[in-house]
């Protein structure tokens, strides 16, 4: 027996992340329940987008990057840094 549906829609659901805007495109049969059905994919992409974005200061990568820029001017003053840290977060 086959459930054949033919009264689903397609839907755009927007949002932002990472700089820029992002579509989901989903059959569903309402607005409301595209949306819900997305929320765990927006989740998601917030998730990373605070562990790796390079737009937020306090990301993993950003974090990352500052004692990379640390190191790097530490070897072109030719001495050694002046600490070293690793970032607080774990991948």
């Amino acid at each position: 027996m086959s459930d054949t549906r033919t009264d689903l829609t397609l839907f755009d659901v927007e949002f932002q992340a990472m700089g820029t805007r992002c579509t989901i495109s989903l059959y569903a049969d309402s607005s409301d329940n595209a949306r819900s059905q997305c929320e765990v994919v927006i989740a998601d992409v917030a998730r990373l987008e605070n562990k790796y974005s390079r737009y937020l200061s306090d990301s993993f990568l950003s974090e990352i990057n500052a004692v990379a820029e640390v190191v790097a001017h530490s070897r072109s003053m030719k001495k050694p840094p002046p600490y070293w840290t690793t970032p607080s977060r774990a991948l």
